[in-house]
């Protein structure tokens, strides 16, 4: 939805999708007006299995498989569900996201002052917008990923106004001397984007859709469930993939990614042990709490200092750029919290001789971000659809 939306219903029923490089998940979440948080009516996921790193045709390919998978998944269990929380729901709206390395999130600050003061219009909105396009280097850094890598802008909104520097839900119709708001775009690879417009046309006929890089959601989900946490360190932890971004008042500012994941770190272990990967991911967990003896584990610490190694690199490029502030929101999936912790926390100190603190989606943020939630990333889609509902 944009910034200006038509009036909006009490309570609307939404599809949520969530790609990622490991997994693809779906759920079904009601969002009432009147609720500080939604419901999540119902979720399932499934892992996305590659033998080896998988090339972008591969990935496309198994992705394809898996949500045929899902769609067979959802319209035996997720309908019958919906029913049974409201016989007449109906579900009118979908949201998509997708992490990297298949989205990617630019944001772009706009600021415009003027000696007199001027009346803040939907019209002088657009044009401030399409004058940043025109002129911003971040217009080129779309263009640049959106021409050479295949993506898509799926996505463009404008958040975090301030009228005279104080922040407004909506400036139209103040009067001010200065007005100032960031776009977020969100890109996605041409090849998902083209598989979500088709699988949510089959399952979710009805309904209106919008397709936003999980980065943007995430960080505008934590800035409302927490107003105190104003500047942070957002990463998000998946299964052949780490995406780490700089967030401020809930807009991302800048971000960057590495192609190694907790399914990359299991699958390198399994081939250096010859293990299976089941195996290899028993052993993971018992190194990580520190319950396999040292000796037992000499390649799972190599796998783990290459991810470190990996990890420390793509952060100290950010850093550059943008300071790593000592909050840090950890986004992953159900079972494996505390496998790169460690690391992660490592890396972070090192660079910026600092002490973090550390949040992860579950326990008690989970129930504050949507209620009846099991799985973290369909908790942050549920929560963002229902911000953007009320």
């Amino acid at each position: 939805m944009g910034l200006f939306g038509e009036k909006k219903m009490e309570r609307v029923y939404a599809g949520i999708v969530d790609i990622r490089s490991g997994s693809i998940g779906i759920g079904i979440v009601a969002s009432e007006i009147s609720e500080a948080t939604p419901t999540v009516v119902f979720e399932t996921r499934i892992p996305l299995q590659f033998k080896d790193t998988p090339t972008p045709r591969e990935y496309f390919k198994l992705a394809k498989a898996t949500l045929s998978r899902i769609e067979s998944h959802f319209k035996e269990e997720g309908t019958q569900q919906l029913l049974a929380f409201d016989s007449d729901a109906e579900i009118s709206e979908v949201l998509v996201t997708c992490s990297s390395p298949w989205s990617h999130t630019v944001t772009r600050s706009i600021f415009f002052e003027k000696d007199e003061p001027f009346k803040v219009t939907k019209g002088l909105i657009a044009d401030l917008v399409e004058e940043a396009e025109d002129e911003s280097g971040t217009t080129h850094k779309e263009s640049q990923i959106a021409g050479s890598a295949g993506f898509d802008v799926t996505d463009r909104r404008v958040t975090e106004m301030r009228a005279n520097g104080y922040a407004v839900k909506d400036a139209v119709g103040h009067v001010v001397s200065s007005v100032q708001f960031s776009q977020i775009s969100s890109l996605m690879a041409t090849d998902i984007t083209n598989l979500v417009y088709n699988f949510t046309a089959r399952i979710f006929p009805k309904a209106k859709g919008q397709l936003r890089a999980y980065m943007s959601a995430f960080g505008s989900v934590m800035k409302e469930v927490d107003p105190d946490l104003k500047t942070f360190c957002a990463i998000d932890i998946s299964g052949e993939a780490t995406e780490i971004a700089v967030v401020k008042d809930g807009v991302v500012q800048q971000t960057t990614f590495i192609p190694y994941g907790t399914t990359t770190l299991i699958r390198n272990i399994s081939r250096a042990d010859k293990n299976s990967e089941h195996d290899s991911a028993s052993r993971l967990r018992a190194y990580s709490e520190k319950t396999i003896a040292v000796g037992d584990g000499a390649h799972i610490g190599e796998q783990l200092r290459t991810y470190q190694k990996n990890f420390t690199e793509a952060v100290e490029k950010l850093h550059e750029t943008h300071h790593i502030p000592s909050s840090v929101v950890v986004s992953m999936l159900p079972g494996t919290d505390a496998i790169l912790m460690e690391q992660i926390a490592g890396s972070l100190s090192d660079i910026t001789k600092e002490t973090h603190t550390f949040v992860t989606l579950e326990g008690g943020i989970l129930a504050e971000i949507a209620r009846d939630a099991h799985d973290g990333i369909i908790a942050v889609l549920a929560r963002s659809f229902h911000e953007n509902h009320r």
